[in-house]
């Protein structure tokens, strides 16, 4: 039986993991505040994906020649993470057309990251102004 995600199911979710959510979006040096997650998900702009104990927030990004899944946000335990990854979070970025996940986050997830096949392409780094 497939189970149709309503507005008030979504919320439920995020607000279930809002503590878990706040704690990655610190690490996120406040790119987001949990309400704009919220309204961002609710518009479709961000697919949100509760696990048992993680979540998974991403983006579509389009680029000039590619499309990306971009995981811009997630948090709880790694092994779960990865396993969603692997399974319906590849599907999915199938389904929409893009040809490859991206991910940002802690530079100790890229040695993990590097085990399971990614690979490292770029350096992202900030200048506070």
């Amino acid at each position: 039986m497939s189970r149709i995600a309503t507005v008030g199911s979504i919320t439920e979710n995020l607000l279930d993991f809002k503590p878990l959510i706040e704690r990655a979006l610190v690490v996120a040096e406040g790119s987001h505040t949990f309400d704009q997650i919220v309204h961002g998900v609710l518009g479709g702009q961000y697919h949100f994906y509760p696990l048992n104990s993680s979540f998974i927030i991403m983006e579509v990004i389009v680029y000039p020649m590619r499309k990306s899944y971009h995981c811009f946000l997630a948090g709880g335990n790694t092994e779960e993470l990865l396993a969603a990854q692997k399974g319906f979070i590849a599907d999915n970025a199938r389904a929409l057309h893009c040809d490859r996940l991206s991910f940002t986050g802690r530079k100790g997830f890229a040695r993990r990251l590097k085990d399971e096949g990614w690979k490292e392409k770029s350096v992202h780094m900030t200048f506070p102004l």
